[in-house]
């Protein structure tokens, strides 16, 4: 049966987003080497950055990062967002429990906030995001408090601040695939990850 889809989310009761417990919160936000964060002198990478430099931020001024570590090995799998993916001017690679954020109507709607976290392992299959192999060391960020950050021109990032957790609603893996859908239902297809985890069990 066909819906008319402008009514049929016409009614709705907002969702409940998930908040991690603090303590299973990554403390830092973890970036491949080739991210490109935009600094007061202009687009750099995250491996040029130290500790006190400045990155800008979705509120639109520049922030300090508290603890800056690269070369830091890590075992989670990739997701690569291509170029057009939420943003992102080039191909962006964050590790799988990376959070990054969806802007969009259509989270307001559901959720009172324009802006929401989701698990990158959750984009997978979204505007031609796809799981790649681990590959090599990992450089880590963190800020004094929670923020968004830009990567890859319009690509944004979660970095955790000291605090108790997000302000950010965080969504789960299934209502995530259920925003996906309703902003891009053609630009949404099957989480080949997801599939190839079950066929693998």
């Amino acid at each position: 049966m066909l819906l008319n889809h402008d009514k049929a989310f016409a009614d709705y009761t907002p969702a409940t987003p998930v908040r991690l417990h603090p303590a299973t919160d990554r403390s830092v936000a973890s970036l491949a080497p080739d991210t490109w964060l935009e600094t007061p002198q202009g687009w750099r990478p995250v491996t040029e950055l130290g500790r006190g430099d400045l990155v800008r931020s979705f509120d639109g001024g520049f922030i300090a990062l508290t603890r800056v570590a690269h070369d830091v090995e890590d075992s989670a799998r990739r997701i690569v967002l291509p170029a057009g993916c939420l943003g992102a001017a080039t191909e962006l690679s964050v590790p799988e429990d990376q959070w990054v954020a969806v802007h969009h109507a259509r989270a307001e709607r559901l959720y009172g906030s324009p802006v929401v976290l989701v698990r990158a392992s959750a984009l997978v299959g979204y505007r031609g995001a796809h799981l790649a192999e681990a590959g090599g060391p990992l450089s880590q960020i963190s800020c004094t408090e929670d923020e968004l950050i830009y990567a890859q021109t319009g690509a944004m990032i979660y970095v955790p601040g000291e605090g108790d957790g997000s302000h950010f609603p965080q969504l789960s893996y299934g209502d995530t695939r259920a925003l996906l859908m309703m902003i891009d239902s053609q630009g949404c297809g099957p989480d080949s990850a997801m599939l190839g985890d079950r066929w693998a069990a």
